[in-house]
């Protein structure tokens, strides 16, 4: 899919969470797990973006998270 994206007009666009299933890394900790939620969370406006890692489930209040700025 081909999209026309300007960074300076569509910055917006790029606001929102998403759940990591795959990477190119090797790092062992980015490898799709079925018990483990990856997620990545990104604001450019604030400039703040987060990828935090916990086992699956809405109840679950345990996990780390990585903080960048």
């Amino acid at each position: 899919m081909n999209a026309n994206f300007t960074f300076s007009h569509d910055i917006n666009k790029l606001k929102g969470i998403w759940e990591l299933i795959w990477s190119s890394l090797k790092a062992p900790f980015l490898n799709y797990f079925s018990l483990v939620d990856n997620l990545q969370s990104l604001d450019p406006i604030y400039r703040n973006g987060l990828n935090l890692l916990k086992p699956k489930g809405f109840k679950s209040k345990s996990g780390t998270g990585i903080v960048a700025k």
